[in-house]
């Protein structure tokens, strides 16, 4: 999502539901060592209402670490066989899923050949 955006839930449930929103950000201008993420509540009939917030997880993934599939260093065949696996599969959690778009296509495969034969333990 573009620094400033907005984004609307509505599609993901009603009112009095907890609703579950995830998001991968790549955009640069998030990565500093002090950030802050701003909520507002808008409604469209008007006024304010309570909103709540919980279980927020914040987690710093390199993107060395997301094309070593898994966890051993380096970045090789065993990386590439998970990858293969799920490959053209869609939906949430797919192991080789490298850009979490749901989809595991040619954008995962290039995104994991950059990191080929990588140590990603180093920093």
């Amino acid at each position: 999502m573009p620094a400033g955006a907005l984004l609307d839930l509505t599609a993901l449930g009603g009112d009095d539901e907890w609703l579950y929103y995830g998001d991968t950000i790549t955009d640069g201008n998030y990565f500093v060592p002090d950030f802050k993420i701003r909520f507002n509540a808008a409604f469209s009939g008007g006024g304010t209402r309570s909103v709540e917030l919980d279980d927020v997880e914040i987690t710093k993934v390199t993107p060395c670490s997301v094309a070593n599939l898994d966890g051993i260093a380096p970045v090789n065949f065993e990386d590439y066989a998970i990858l293969a696996d799920d490959w053209w599969l869609t939906g949430s959690g797919l192991e080789g899923d490298i850009d979490a778009n749901d989809v595991v296509n040619p954008a995962d495969l290039d995104w994991f050949v950059n990191y080929w034969l990588s140590d990603c333990s180093l920093p």
